[in-house]
């Protein structure tokens, strides 16, 4: 168990063994902000640096900044031509990104290659940027439908489920998340590829 998941087992515990319904509560409220802490991806995955305001602004405006960002770690993408051709997009338009990416920081130049930096970026769900960033990429996941291939897997389904197991469900996806990002945190960089996930409630 880790630290949060032997509070929660203590707490249950205490539960059990409370002998007044105020008691009972207490516990039950304590028990109810670490699940909440648990929903969130932030706090599972940890919080990265920050880059300022203006420059986060311009990273999300668009697909392209984090797109040709993350590129920049394969080998054979770090040149304008190369990128170009792999994100069908001019050079000029890959040339103007790489520039800007240097002046904060994310990636750096070594004669003709542009490498990426040491910094990550990561959006909670409090950021004003995150629709934006959402809308991005799942703008960009309609588009694979076209021309999609075995490597690739679109998924829709509408299901109706009890309560209790809407919170299972979104804490398996949690889980699901971490350990990708576990699994690419020690993948070798070959290909460039998006995940997008989404579990939502149709009634509003």
């Amino acid at each position: 168990h880790t630290t949060q998941e032997s509070n929660f087992f203590l707490l249950m515990v205490q539960q059990d063994r409370a002998g007044t319904k105020s008691l009972r509560e207490y516990f039950r409220r304590q028990m109810d902000e670490i699940l909440k802490a648990r929903m969130v991806l932030t706090e599972r995955m940890g919080k990265s640096q920050q880059i300022e305001e203006k420059n986060r602004s311009w990273y999300y405006s668009s697909w392209i900044p984090s797109a040709i960002h993350i590129a920049t770690t394969i080998p054979t993408l770090r040149t304008v031509e190369s990128l170009s051709q792999a994100l069908r997009l001019s050079p000029e338009k890959i040339l103007e990104n790489l520039e800007q990416l240097e002046s904060i920081g994310l990636v750096h130049k070594q004669g003709l290659e542009f490498h990426p930096g040491q910094q990550q970026i990561r959006l909670g769900k409090d950021s004003h940027h995150i629709l934006k960033h959402h809308t991005n990429w799942r703008l960009q996941a309609m588009q694979s439908l076209e021309d999609e291939d075995l490597n690739e897997l679109h998924y829709s389904a509408v299901v109706s489920l009890s309560a209790n197991d809407v919170m299972k469900i979104k804490d398996l996806l949690l889980e699901s998340i971490k350990s990708n990002i576990e699994i690419v945190k020690h993948s070798k960089e070959e290909e460039l590829y998006c995940l997008t996930m989404d579990f939502f409630n149709l009634r509003k």
